[in-house]
């Protein structure tokens, strides 16, 4: 018959959480992470310019109609910049941070503090 002491317990115990974890990390990896094949940018036009949209396994997930970070709700003023947002934000929800752009950012795309083209 063998004996268990509460070193063995715990070492199971300790085993077991490490299995759950290796295997929540896998199936997030897998599954719900998204990656450069289930993320997509679209840019489509709207009255006055652009717009991009972020599809993650073909489904919406971001629906932006106006530039970001400027104020009112201005369209990008062409294809180009709005693309050039739509692939900044889809590289930082690669990283996996937030999906949003800084003033700093959208001036990166070609576009000025009043949402014009540089």
């Amino acid at each position: 018959m063998m004996i268990t002491t509460k070193k063995t317990k715990s070492y199971r115990l300790l085993l077991l959480a490490l299995a759950i974890a290796v295997l929540t990390l896998i199936v997030y990896r897998v599954f719900l992470s998204p990656s450069t094949e289930t993320l997509n940018v679209k840019t489509f036009r709207v009255s006055g310019g652009w717009g991009y949209q972020i599809f993650i396994h073909q489904k919406p997930y971001i629906y932006q109609p106006f530039i970001p970070a400027i104020p009112g709700k201005k369209p990008f003023p062409s294809r180009m910049t709005a693309l050039r947002a739509a692939k900044t934000v889809k590289a930082k929800l690669l990283r996996g941070q937030r999906p949003d752009l800084s003033l700093e950012e959208v001036l990166k795309t070609g576009v000025d503090s009043l949402g014009n083209s540089n």
